[in-house]
């Protein structure tokens, strides 16, 4: 069986602050390749998927910072929906 495969793609920005908030040391933020025009496309399976959602919501729940706190909330809506 062919696994399900999720693409979308990440501000430089997002990618950045995935990087230095996420709690957990994954290779998954790494993994995306940077577009001509500054974005990151990411091609990730569920289960890879679902641990980036789950360490973004640790993140968000530990953020210092009320504005990160936000920016990581939208990756976090994101990433739900691309999920769906």
């Amino acid at each position: 069986m062919i696994e399900q495969r999720y693409r979308f793609t990440l501000a430089k920005r997002q990618v950045e602050d995935l990087e230095d908030n996420l709690l957990v040391d994954t290779d998954i933020v790494s993994s995306g390749i940077e577009q001509p025009n500054g974005t990151y496309q990411f091609d990730l399976g569920y289960e890879s998927l679902e641990d980036l959602i789950e360490n973004l919501a640790a993140a968000c729940n530990h953020a210092a910072d009320k504005k990160v706190e936000e920016r990581l909330d939208t990756i976090y809506k994101t990433l739900v929906k691309v999920l769906g």
